[in-house]
Order: C-alpha cells, then sequence, then structure tokens
C-alpha cells in the first residue's frame, strides 16, 4: 500500500508547482482525487475476500493463511475446474472437481510458501480468491 509520506510528498509538490491560491486549491484536489483513485481499488479488496465483478460467484476462502488445505464455501454446486497461480501469475495446478469438494478442502501442501491465486470456473461463472500458503 501507499505510504503516508509518499502520498504527502505528492502533495507537496502539486502545492509548490502553483502559486496562486486558486491553483493552490485546484491542485490540492487534482493531488487528492489522484491518491483516491489509487487507494480505492486497494481498500476495496482485501486478501481472500477479492471483490467479484456481477457475473462473477460468490464464495469465501478459509484458513487463510494456510499451511496445507484451503476451503471455498459457496452457495454453488457441481462440476468446477480449479486453476492456481503463483505471484508471478505461472499456472502452478489445474484440476477438475466439485464445489462439493472444495467445501471439503483442496489440498495445497505441497506448493512453496508464498501468495496464491485460486480461480475456480464452473457452468454459472468463475471465483477468483487469494490465500497465502505458509
Amino acid at each position: 500500500m501507499i505510504s503516508i509520506g509518499i502520498i504527502l510528498l505528492f502533495w507537496q509538490k502539486s502545492v509548490l508547482q502553483h502559486k496562486t491560491e486558486k491553483n493552490y486549491n485546484a491542485g490540492l484536489v487534482g493531488a487528492l482525487g489522484y491518491i483516491n483513485s489509487i487507494l480505492a481499488p486497494v481498500a476495496a479488496d482485501t486478501l481472500g475476500s477479492v471483490k467479484s465483478a456481477a457475473n462473477d460467484i460468490q464464495c469465501y476462502l478459509y484458513p487463510n493463511p494456510t499451511v496445507d488445505v484451503v476451503m471455498l464455501n459457496s452457495s454453488q454446486t457441481g462440476k468446477a475446474v480449479v486453476s492456481l497461480y503463483n505471484v508471478e501469475g505461472q499456472k502452478v495446478m489445474a484440476a477438475e472437481t466439485t464445489w462439493e469438494e472444495l467445501a471439503k478442502g483442496f489440498n495445497v501442501m505441497m506448493l512453496v510458501k508464498g501468495v496464491y491465486t485460486l480461480t475456480v470456473e464452473s457452468a454459472n461463472g468463475k471465483a477468483t480468491k487469494q490465500f497465502i500458503k505458509k
């Protein structure tokens, strides 16, 4: 996340560039708008509960962080295709399963420590969650 020091530095720079009160106010509003555009998407998403688009499937991934198994709770049933990506975006695992099996647990014991993105696709849409493997 962007540190307060960077935000203040950006604000100070925009203030110093504008000498009149009119330009000062315009610079401040512009700087705050820019900062808000950066922070808003970050604040909206938290690890394990990524905000979904309207056509995406809602589910909850736990435990997060995990050591060996992650579970997905959802009202979905039926077949699902699971893809697992590392922090570099490389697919490290793919499997066909069911939503019922995902609720019981998905084994991630063999993964190295790090942050992963789990994507589940089914006939009703797609769910994407992030988790930390300890």
